[in-house]
């Protein structure tokens, strides 16, 4: 999925954030390890970091990434609305959602009301990757 997002969004970089003791769930492998293994998985990144915030939100709040796009897979994406501060994560990066079957208007971030003005985008992976914008992406 991060290499489709590569080949699809509008990325001049990929940065790999691995949440040292992330906030919604607990963690059996220590942080150092997981960082490994990411780096392992995300060979082709620019750069994979262990990251001190627990939640998104927090990672985010301070605008250190810029224009970013937050990349997520469809199971996350489809959760994104029970995510700690939702609206506020969008406020900072825009979120892309990867979807092997492609965002469809029943997907959960597509025709709600949009917070500010964040999109969602869809990828699909395989040889026919394609790009769908959401119209809107979140409701308060």
């Amino acid at each position: 999925m991060a290499q489709a997002a590569l080949e699809q969004l509008p990325i001049d970089r990929l940065l790999v954030l691995v949440a040292a003791a992330p906030g919604h769930r607990e963690v059996v492998a220590p942080a150092e390890e997981r960082l490994q293994l990411a780096r392992l998985a995300f060979d082709f990144a620019d750069e994979v970091v262990l990251d001190d915030h627990a939640y998104t939100v927090d990672a985010v709040r301070d605008d250190r990434f810029g224009d970013a796009i937050f990349v997520v897979g469809a199971d996350e994406g489809a959760a994104f609305p029970t995510w700690r501060k939702p609206d506020e994560i969008l406020r900072h990066v825009r979120l892309a959602v990867g979807d092997l079957d492609g965002v469809t208007d029943e997907h959960p971030l597509v025709g709600e009301a949009a917070a500010g003005d964040a999109k969602a985008f869809g990828l699909s992976e395989g040889s026919d990757v394609d790009l769908r914008t959401a119209q809107t992406v979140l409701r308060d």
